[in-house]
């Protein structure tokens, strides 16, 4: 029976320690909340977006608009997703190099500028959606 190793790309404590390291920029971060005026639509339309293969629209909803309507979280999405982004390029970068692998991360990692996607294809890496 064949086993494939299970690697994580971030431990638990690397998430948890995250987190708390996050801006402290309280006021910002309850006015982003407290402004999604509907949190299920939005959550809808990304759905939507992932189920199309929509790359871009992904990033919009996912990133895009947050960044422009709440420019004061910039350091939050800096956190939240583009230095992991670098280290899970980094990460999937080492595994390319001497073994088969198949990575999971949510799918805001994977697209637009500063995503997985991008940084891997500006190292040379030709990568194909399905």
């Amino acid at each position: 029976r064949y086993r494939k190793k299970i690697e994580e790309l971030e431990s638990f404590e690397f998430q948890i320690k995250l987190i708390s390291e996050l801006p402290s920029d309280e006021e910002s971060f309850s006015d982003a909340l407290l402004n999604m005026a509907d949190f299920e639509s939005e959550w809808k339309g990304l759905e939507d977006a992932w189920k199309q293969g929509d790359a871009d629209l992904m990033y919009e909803l996912a990133i895009g608009e947050g960044m422009r309507d709440f420019p004061s979280l910039e350091n939050y999405y800096e956190v939240l997703f583009f230095k992991r982004n670098v280290q899970m390029a980094e990460k999937l970068e080492q595994c390319f190099s001497d073994r088969v692998c198949f990575m999971v991360v949510g799918a805001g990692h994977l697209v637009g500028p500063s995503g997985v996607v991008d940084l891997l294809q500006k190292k040379g890496y030709q990568l194909k959606q399905l």
